[in-house]
């Protein structure tokens, strides 16, 4: 499996009310320094433009509710300040 089908997998495999931080967050903890392997930029990209375009078609399908952006940084403000 590429670098990147394993990053696609793991995103797919958290809950879908994953905030963005959270996600990067589990991203580099699972990919990170610990293997001793970064993902390349092109790497990252790839696999965050397959992610948001799953995100979008899922949304546009009805396959999730998309929260509104104020109710977003709402809630990034409440949790991160």
């Amino acid at each position: 499996m590429s670098a990147k089908d394993a990053v696609i997998e793991f995103v797919k495999s958290l809950p879908d009310a994953a905030s963005v931080p959270d996600v990067i967050g589990a991203l580099r903890d699972k990919f990170g320094a610990d293997d001793g392997e970064e993902l390349s930029r092109e790497e990252w990209e790839a696999a965050w433009a397959d992610e948001i375009n799953q995100r979008v078609a899922d949304a546009e399908a009805g396959r999730t509710v998309p929260i509104p952006g104020d109710v977003v940084m709402a809630r990034m403000r409440e949790k991160y300040g």
